[in-house]
């Protein structure tokens, strides 16, 4: 049982749910992959309460009765999952077997680490499932089954059906890497005892024809061809046909099977069980067809022929670019797991947002968070800017998180002469003077409708511009004489957020930021310099 299976163990006995995939993939796109920084990172991705911490053996009476622990057993370390129950410590070893064991026992394997969560009304819940696509599949598919059992005349054509159904679905298991699926049953079933191991026997090239075509793909183009030649074949009335074609091509199939079990046993020296599984259906098939041809005159015409013939080369041709789209699909899911590593290493970013120009800039009157905190975010930002919405909510969430540690200012890039935009502004500020949270509904409002009359019948505030017109003015004399005609445009304590880097990765960067200590000293040195100017 690997750390993620560990950790989503502990979520489900805290009732705690999140979408796995995102969290595999949030998990793996971890600059310290797999190590518990990672976990603990991509909890706090997720807005999961959790942190880890160093307890000593004296002290894990103290710990609650459910928690992750990092243990020590032979010189090897590992996560696992705890449950304490009176006297008696359950805990896993990176399987799924449980060993319950004394508090003397327990603490002989204790390496002080521990990871806790905590539930909170804020935790990223996963986005329910299509249920309409369900559905439309369960319907295609009961309807599919259902024509095929009313064109077939007797009870063991319709068990023949079946057969290669339950063959196509084991052959699109043998290729769960390939699918990207992911499932602990099937784990367990190809890992039955020690010599057996479906991934070895189906990734296999030993035999060089293995590189041109291999078992997996035989099997896919097999069952599928028998599935679908069966529903074509049987509506136009040429079942006999299918059949006696069936009785002369497992046959031919005989010594492919003779050839599969060979490789297994004298040249991988591993068993597959899937594959096992989709030989006894193979076998089984011929057996039916031949049950089948002692009641049945079967028989064979060009069209029936014909027929069968183009389904198949049909679904060779469908299925190898398909198989080869799957691979580029995966590949670079690979990549982008890499290079999201790069992307999120904070030692780089930091790097690239150091050695970008120093500003000084305008005052703001849309100031949010702790005003002494070290860490200060600028934003210029324009209500008619099509790309200001997601840095908006990207920044509100990081707001939200981190409210007593950092500093947000908005920079409204607007020309002052514009009565309307200038009106639009001067209520955004009396609202956030007011009301934060009014002022956060104002922004939802005008982002839902983008139509400013209809915001400023709503939110409109009459008063006096004279406090903030030589403002604007100010902030609009600084980004002509800087150049900074383009919206939106990040800054951290200053410097301008790398273009490198998108907007979405910052919060993936704001711990990090709000911990880092040398941007304090070298802002405090540029105060320095500029007051000695003066």
């Amino acid at each position: 049982m690997d750390s993620l299976k560990t950790l989503f163990y502990y979520l489900e006995a805290e009732n705690i749910s999140v979408d796995k995939e995102e969290f595999d993939f949030q998990f793996n796109s971890h600059p310290d992959y797999p190590s518990l920084l990672a976990l603990n990172d991509t909890l706090k991705f997720f807005n999961i309460n959790c942190g880890a911490f160093k307890v000593n053996k004296s002290e894990i009476e103290l710990l609650p009765n459910k928690f992750i622990a990092r243990l020590k057993k032979e010189d090897k370390d590992f996560l696992s999952f705890v449950v304490k129950k009176d006297s008696t410590f359950i805990y896993t070893n990176g399987s799924e077997q449980k060993y319950p064991v004394s508090k003397h026992d327990f603490e002989s394997l204790w390496d002080d680490v521990v990871l806790l969560v905590e539930y909170n009304e804020t935790i990223l819940q996963p986005k329910s499932k299509n249920l309409l696509y369900k559905l439309l599949l369960l319907l295609t598919v009961t309807f599919f089954v259902s024509i095929l059992f009313m064109i077939l005349p007797n009870i063991w054509f319709s068990f023949f059906c079946a057969l290669p159904i339950i063959g196509l679905i084991f052959s699109i298991a043998a290729l769960k890497d390939l699918f990207i699926t992911k499932s602990e049953l099937l784990d367990k079933f190809c890992h039955v005892t020690s010599l057996t191991s479906c991934n070895t026997v189906i990734n296999s090239t030993k035999w060089k024809l293995l590189d041109t075509i291999s078992f997996s793909d035989l099997s896919i183009i097999f069952f599928s061809t028998q599935i679908i030649a069966l529903f074509l074949m049987g509506l136009s009335n040429h079942a006999t046909d299918y059949f006696y074609i069936q009785t002369k091509l497992l046959l031919i199939a005989s010594p492919v099977l003779m050839a599969s079990l060979y490789y297994q046993k004298y040249i991988e020296k591993k068993w597959c069980p899937i594959c096992l599984v989709i030989i006894g259906v193979v076998i089984t098939e011929l057996s039916c067809v031949f049950i089948l041809k002692n009641s049945f005159d079967f028989s064979i015409d060009p069209f029936g022929l014909l027929l069968f013939l183009t389904t198949a080369a049909l679904l060779m041709s469908i299925w190898f670019p398909l198989k080869n789209s799957l691979k580029k699909i995966n590949h670079l899911k690979a990549v982008e797991l890499k290079a999201n590593r790069l992307k999120r290493n904070y030692e780089l970013f930091s790097k690239m947002l150091k050695i970008s120009e120093h500003y000084n800039l305008p005052e703001s009157l849309l100031v949010f968070g702790n005003q002494k905190a070290p860490l200060r975010i600028h934003i210029i930002t324009s209500p008619y800017c099509g790309h200001c919405k997601d840095p908006h909510y990207i920044l509100k969430s990081v707001l939200d998180k981190y409210e007593e540690q950092l500093n947000i200012s908005m920079l409204y890039n607007l020309n002052p002469k514009n009565s309307r935009l200038r009106t639009f502004l001067t209520s955004l500020i009396t609202l956030s003077k007011e009301n934060q949270l009014r002022f956060y509904e104002a922004m939802d409002y005008w982002y839902e409708t983008k139509d400013d009359e209809k915001w400023l019948s709503k939110y409109k505030i009459n008063i006096g511009a004279f406090e903030i017109e030589p403002l604007l003015k100010s902030q609009h004399l600084w980004f002509k004489e800087h150049g900074f005609n383009f919206t939106p445009c990040l800054f951290i304590n200053g410097y301008q957020y790398p273009k490198a880097y998108d907007i979405a990765d910052l919060p993936f960067f704001i711990e990090e930021l709000i911990d880092d200590k040398s941007y304090s000293k070298k802002l405090n040195k540029l105060k320095e310099a500029e007051a000695e100017k003066l």
